[in-house]
């Protein structure tokens, strides 16, 4: 079962992305000039990476954005917010919020 069909909501997303981004663990925060890929993204998927900072740091979502992760069932995290599936998006939420802390 895709983990979009597990997906915890939108309010449960709401929580997360509040907590992770006035608390990140890597101490970075979401920096458009380091991150070229962001110009073109939505608003919602621009919140998906500022929470993926927050948890890896800079140097660390870069290489991330590119990485074939299994729990995305061949696709990368770049693949997921560049889409206007909502579907994918919700799937890398949902694997964002399953990362232990």
């Amino acid at each position: 079962m895709p983990l979009e069909d597990r997906y915890s909501g939108d309010a449960a997303w709401n929580r997360f992305y509040n907590v992770a981004v006035n608390n990140s663990l890597s101490g970075d925060v979401l920096d458009e000039t380091k991150i070229p890929e962001v110009g073109s993204l939505s608003k919602d998927s621009r919140g998906i990476l500022a929470v993926a900072v927050a948890y890896y740091g800079i140097a660390r979502t870069r290489r991330w954005l590119s990485l074939n992760l299994p729990e995305l069932e061949g696709k990368t995290p770049q693949e997921c917010i560049s889409t206007d599936d909502i579907r994918f998006r919700n799937r890398i939420r949902e694997h964002l919020m399953r990362l232990p802390a």
